[in-house]
């Protein structure tokens, strides 16, 4: 599974969040795609559990992305942000038929 955010900036906020190894790590690499929305199924933000922003998330939430996967509805599932909520962050499935119709740009440097 590969994560990926709707924004560059909610991205970096999410790696600043969640990856304990920001300061560490000198350099990073930003990869910019598009797809058609026909290949994204979108959870519903009312469909998580009350404690979806708690940390550590809990374990329904990879169970979940877990079903997603087994299920193969789709090659993207949109999911909300725990940082901002009114913002997606996606979940790409790379073995999905369909992944080959995500088109992915040339990565470029990102720094913080």
């Amino acid at each position: 599974m590969v994560y990926a955010s709707q924004h560059k900036s909610l991205a970096a906020l999410e790696v600043r969040v969640h990856i304990d190894t920001t300061r560490k790590i000198k350099r990073y690499q930003c990869l910019a795609f598009e797809f058609d929305e026909s290949l994204m199924e979108t959870f519903p933000i009312g469909s998580l559990p009350k404690n979806w922003r708690q940390e550590p998330p809990p374990p329904l939430l990879q169970q979940v992305g877990d079903a997603w996967i087994k299920a193969g509805r789709s090659a993207v599932l949109a999911v909300p942000s725990v940082i901002i909520d009114d913002e997606l962050n996606y979940l790409l499935n790379p073995r999905h038929a369909d992944f080959a119709k995500i088109k992915i740009e040339k990565p470029t440097d990102f720094g913080f």
